[in-house]
C-alpha cells in the first residue's frame, strides 16, 4: 500500500515521497492431496445404547392413524339400539336403518325410550298441503285394515294398524289418528306433544320423526309408510314401503305387504325382510 510521507524542507513543504510495504513472502511446498478416497470413518462403538430399528411390515406404528366418518352400528348378539338426533340430517343414519323407497329412503330405528323414521324423498321439499306422508302402526292392539279417506283414496291394509301419522309436506300440518274399537278418532297437530318431535330439512328433503315407545304396548311393531297425493283428478299413492305393498303411482291401493320388526331383537330394520 501506498503511504503519504511529508519531509520538511527549510520553511516550505517539500514534494510528497512515496514509500511501499513489501509484498508478502510467497508459501512453497508441496499442495495437499485432494484426491478422493474410499476410506470409511470410523463410528463410535456404544454397547450400551444400540440404535433402534424397525420393521414396517411386522412393528405396528407408535400412533396410528386416526380415522374419521360414520361409526360402525352396535355389533354384537344384544338388541340394536341406536338413536338420532331430530334435526333433518341423515347423517345420523347407519346404511343399515334404511330401506329404499322409489326416488329416495325410508329409515327406521330405535333405542330404549323412543322410534325413530326417517324420510329422504324430494317431495319433503317440493310437495305442498296435498302431498301427505302416510305412517300406518300396529303393536298387536286391536285396529282396523281400512283407514282414514285422504281425499277419495282409502287404502286397505294386509295387517290391522291401531294408529295412524300423517304429515303434510307444506308443513303447515300433521294428525295421529287412533282406532278407538269402532272408529278413528283424530288428535290434530299431535307432533311435539306426548314426547313426539319431528323436524324437517328442505334442502336435503329429508324429514325426521320421533315417537315415544311408552306409547306402544308391545316389543313387536308392524307397520307400512307411504305418500299420498290428494290433488283432483291426480289423485295417486306412491313411494310405498315395503316397495312390494303396491305399484307406484296408482289410485286408492290396496296394500299387500308390510313390515313386523322385533324392537327386542339384534337386527336393524335395513335387514329385514317385508312380510308376509
Amino acid at each position: 500500500m501506498w503511504v503519504w510521507s511529508v519531509l520538511a524542507c527549510g520553511s516550505g513543504l517539500g514534494p510528497p515521497a512515496f514509500t511501499s510495504d513489501p509484498p508478502p513472502p510467497v508459501t512453497t511446498g508441496t499442495p495437499p492431496d485432494l484426491t478422493p478416497t474410499n476410506t470409511v470413518p470410523t463410528l463410535p462403538t456404544d454397547d450400551t445404547d444400540p440404535p433402534v430399528t424397525t420393521d414396517p411390515t411386522t412393528d405396528p406404528p407408535t400412533d396410528p392413524p386416526t380415522t374419521t366418518g360414520t361409526p360402525p352400528p352396535p355389533t354384537g348378539t344384544g338388541p340394536w339400539s341406536h338413536g338420532w338426533a331430530i334435526d333433518g340430517d341423515d347423517v345420523d343414519w347407519f346404511p343399515e336403518e334404511e330401506q329404499a323407497i322409489v326416488d329416495g329412503a325410508l329409515a327406521l330405528t330405535w333405542d330404549s325410550t323412543d322410534l325413530y323414521i326417517g324420510v329422504r324423498h324430494p317431495d319433503v321439499a317440493e310437495g305442498g298441503s296435498q302431498h301427505w306422508f302416510l305412517l300406518a302402526m300396529s303393536d298387536g292392539t286391536p285396529g282396523s285394515t281400512v283407514l282414514p279417506s285422504i281425499g277419495t283414496q282409502q287404502a286397505t291394509l294386509p295387517f290391522a294398524p291401531d294408529r295412524l301419522l300423517r304429515w303434510k309436506a307444506d308443513d303447515t300440518y300433521d294428525a295421529l289418528d287412533t282406532w278407538d274399537g269402532t272408529a278413528w278418532a283424530t288428535s290434530d297437530n299431535w307432533l311435539e306433544t306426548q314426547g313426539s318431535l319431528h323436524q324437517e330439512h328442505n334442502e336435503r328433503s329429508i324429514v325426521e320423526f320421533r315417537l315415544p315407545r311408552d306409547a306402544f304396548e308391545s316389543t313387536t311393531l308392524e307397520f307400512a309408510a307411504w305418500w299420498v297425493f290428494e290433488g283432483a283428478g291426480f289423485e295417486t299413492s306412491y313411494a310405498v314401503s315395503p316397495t312390494t305393498a303396491f305399484a307406484h303411482g296408482i289410485y286408492d291401493p290396496d296394500l299387500a305387504s308390510w313390515w313386523r320388526v322385533d324392537l327386542t331383537g339384534s337386527l336393524p330394520f335395513g335387514d329385514i325382510q317385508p312380510q308376509p
